[in-house]
């Protein structure tokens, strides 16, 4: 009975101690599983030339690749096939500890109870927003940005928001 008390006891310290060791890890975890699933939605959007999208669920700390088919009939058609016929992905939930601080959409923020769509289309662009990622506990900050143009994202530590364009920027 010692043995397991003792043993639980070590348990419980190894288990605390390793998530003040490793405060970060559950916020780069979530960092690497959306630019997997970005990066994803994009390749398949160019190799497939079919527009993809990316539905973020800030209020359940979510998201999701929304595919251009049917369970029914192939391609998707928007405005003719009903939306719960879509193919999607399983939701992803961010690791315990982990919220979406911001999402911001062409350089607005989207504070919005529904469900937010991103598209990427089949040259790669993508619909400019930018995600910032917390870890209150830590007071540990991420943004994710994704580039319209290209689609490509660009990692910045910390809550980044970049600079607006002015009349200097082109003299």
């Amino acid at each position: 009975m010692v043995v397991a008390a003792i043993i639980g006891l070590a348990t419980y310290a190894v288990a605390m101690s390793f998530d003040a060791l490793v405060p970060r890890e559950r916020l780069n975890t979530a960092i690497r599983n959306i630019t997997a699933n970005l990066q994803e939605a994009r390749s398949d959007a160019i190799s497939k030339n079919l527009p993809h999208m990316v539905e973020y669920d800030i209020a359940q700390r979510r998201y999701r690749i929304l595919y251009p088919y049917s369970v029914d009939i192939g391609v998707f058609r928007e405005g003719v096939d009903a939306e719960d016929r879509r193919m999607a992905s399983n939701w992803q939930v961010l690791p315990d500890g982990v919220e979406f601080h911001q999402l911001w959409v062409a350089g607005e923020v989207y504070d919005g109870d529904q469900p937010y769509r991103v598209l990427f289309d089949q040259r790669g662009s993508a619909t400019e927003h930018t995600i910032v990622l917390s870890q209150p506990r830590y007071e540990a900050f991420h943004t994710i940005e994704i580039l319209a143009l290209s689609g490509h994202f660009r990692m910045h530590d910390g809550v980044w928001v970049r600079d607006l364009v002015d009349e200097q920027d082109f003299r």
